[in-house]
């Protein structure tokens, strides 16, 4: 006998395109990551260096702002807030992190030229952690939201 597909939440679908938008972001950042471990050791590849690093460093910020867009507006926390009213606080927190990620980032583009290599990498290990933080804190939230909704725990 055919088993029937579980039914769809309004969470899970909510959550869906948010979780995609991670992995994407998730892949950005180990190509950023990648590319600023390549460290150059002479200065003959630093040219080439900066330049595929501010580019990884544009890609991100470009799917950042899609992302971080998608998120406020009416693209998933308005839709958690309703959901998980005892969360408003984590995703103010949250919504009000996504314009310091994105001036960690163009601060950092804004430097490439100029930085020193170690520089530039440190400033992208924090680019990234953070990233990765806050990322971490948003699925935490989706999960909670999905396994309420579905009565995890109940």
């Amino acid at each position: 006998m055919p088993v029937a597909a579980p039914a769809s939440t309004a969470t899970a679908d909510l959550s869906d395109p948010i979780v995609e938008q991670h992995r994407g972001l998730r892949i950005h950042l180990d190509a950023l990551w990648a590319c600023a471990a390549a460290m150059p050791v002479d200065d003959d590849e630093a040219s080439r260096w900066r330049c595929e690093l501010a580019e990884c460093l544009d890609v991100l910020r470009a799917d950042l702002v899609v992302h971080f867009a998608h998120e406020e507006t009416g693209g998933g926390f308005d839709e958690l807030a309703r959901q998980l009213p005892h969360a408003a606080a984590k995703l103010e927190a949250l919504t009000r992190e996504h314009a310091v990620i994105l001036d960690m980032v163009a601060r950092l583009l804004g430097v490439v030229a100029a930085d020193t290599p170690s520089g530039l990498v440190a400033g992208t290990a924090q680019v990234v952690e953070r990233l990765r933080r806050h990322e971490a804190a948003e699925n935490e939230l989706l999960l909670g939201a999905v396994a309420d909704e579905l009565g995890v725990g109940d």
